[in-house]
């Protein structure tokens, strides 16, 4: 198989089956040879490359009967329990979230997300002082 002189030579680019896959600052982009104009032409814009979840931490929060923010930091998903001992529902949703707009926990329930940043989950509590316990993976 042929380099036929990809613009992108220098750095090390390989052809295979005139398409070629760059891997480089955590993008892939696609290229094609095309015969007519003798020119490299890009397929795709940039895509981003996933990233693989690095982390596991764990955590808890006092929830107010107020809506409040479960934390801040950059996440690929998240597990919140409600504890077992809680008095009544703790509700989940974003900001705003109350006992009329959320999804309800009742003590001892699970949910699994997959978000990005903690700062996108509210809690509010029924009542106030139940706890939330959870496990998230981060990048």
């Amino acid at each position: 198989m042929v380099n036929k002189g990809s613009p992108q030579s220098a750095l090390n680019i390989v052809n295979l089956n005139e398409l070629i896959w760059k891997i480089r600052e955590g993008e892939i982009k696609v290229f094609v040879y095309d015969e007519d104009s003798e020119q490299w032409v890009r397929l795709t814009s940039r895509l981003p490359v996933p990233k693989s979840p690095t982390n596991i931490d764990t955590g808890q929060i006092v929830v107010p009967h107020a809506s409040t923010p479960l934390g801040s930091g950059e996440i690929v998903s998240v597990i919140l329990r409600a504890s077992n001992k809680n008095s009544g529902v703790v509700y989940v949703g974003t900001s705003g979230v109350s006992d009329a707009v959320g999804y309800p926990l009742e003590p001892g329930e699970t949910i699994a997300l997959n978000i990005d940043n903690l700062n996108k989950i509210y809690l509010f509590a029924q009542v106030s002082g139940d706890i939330v316990r959870y496990m998230y993976v981060s990048p």
